[in-house]
């Protein structure tokens, strides 16, 4: 009888994993292979879709298949439709749908996010900036000698249109559609390109091999000097308050520059002290690191310094001075 009953415990056992076994083969195919599609007998895959592109330049053309890669499975055959909200006038982030169909059924959509790059002006080539690390030192120009500037972008290996030069003062230096300068007469100018409503310059002073032969604008600020310390020194008649905004230093062949001084004139009077005979003091140097390191050879009997001015009703001035040994 324990031989019987052992059997039968044996069969029912046996028949108990044939059926668990039979459904576990039923439920296997449904579970991966309800997805796959077929076509004439083939299993077809499901398409996919890379990109190899998620970044363009602005104002330039958008074209959503350019750089789209997709896989599929013959002999399956995919159509594909785009909607695409990319304004490449307008830097941001923008949103672009692919609705991929093929013959074998599958039916979807796939998003895919562009960035539209901003593109700007970061730099000036200057074949005259003498290389340093932190000072802004150049050769002078001589009359007549011609060199051209080249735009820097912050994207390498971009030519675009739209750009503009300019010069603060043509009498000085003219510059060209393409920024070829011509240097005319001794004097100062700042050559500004303009690109995507945004503008950077770089200075030109031209001079004839020795000290540019300028004079002051008008006689409000008279006898200007400065020492090794780059404090100026300069006497004042009237009122009328002027913002120190531009510095040019040169010994005839090369010269420093330095923008943007003083914020306001009450950071500017800060670092000055005005006496009653009408003289006054700036330290130069206050607000700018790059003039703080000039080189010491901008610092002898003879050298000139180049004052530029802004007054409070919007006129700029110009103020000729020179080193001053004590």
């Amino acid at each position: 009888m324990k031989i019987v009953r052992w059997i039968m415990i044996e069969m029912m056992v046996l028949m108990v994993g044939i059926s668990i076994a039979t459904i576990k083969e039923e439920i296997h195919p449904q579970s991966v292979y309800a997805s796959i599609k077929k076509l004439g007998g083939h299993r077809i895959d499901k398409p996919r879709l890379r990109f190899k592109y998620s970044t363009i330049n602005e104002n330039t053309r958008f074209d959503p298949y350019k750089g789209m890669i997709y896989y599929y499975t013959k002999p399956d055959k995919v159509k594909f439709s785009v909607k695409d909200y990319v304004n490449t006038e307008k830097p941001g982030r923008y949103v672009v749908v692919y609705h991929v169909k093929d013959k074998a059924g599958y039916n979807f959509t796939i998003t895919h996010y562009i960035r539209v790059r901003k593109i700007f002006v970061r730099n000036i080539y200057n074949p005259n900036a003498i290389t340093s690390s932190s000072n802004s030192i150049y050769h002078t120009s001589p009359i007549g000698t011609s060199f051209k500037l080249v735009p820097e972008f912050n994207v390498k290996n971009v030519s675009y249109k739209g750009i503009k030069w300019s010069s603060s003062d043509s009498n000085v230096a003219s510059v060209s559609s393409d920024g070829k300068v011509v240097p005319k007469r001794d004097g100062v100018t700042l050559i500004i390109v303009t690109f995507n409503r945004q503008s950077f310059s770089t200075p030109v002073l031209v001079s004839e091999g020795e000290l540019s032969k300028l004079s002051n604008s008008d006689n409000v600020w008279s006898r200007v000097n400065y020492d090794k310390d780059l404090i100026i020194k300069y006497y004042e008649t009237g009122t009328l308050k002027q913002l120190l905004n531009q510095i040019w230093i040169t010994n005839g062949s090369k010269f420093a520059y330095a923008k943007n001084i003083f914020a306001n004139y009450a950071q500017q009077n800060k670092t000055g002290l005005d006496y009653n005979n009408g003289e006054h003091l700036i330290d130069a140097k206050y607000n700018d690191s790059n003039l703080d390191g000039i080189s010491k050879s901008f610092f002898k009997s003879g050298d000139q310094i180049v004052l530029q001015t802004q007054d409070e009703l919007g006129k700029g001035h110009t103020y000729i001075g020179s080193y001053r040994t004590n």
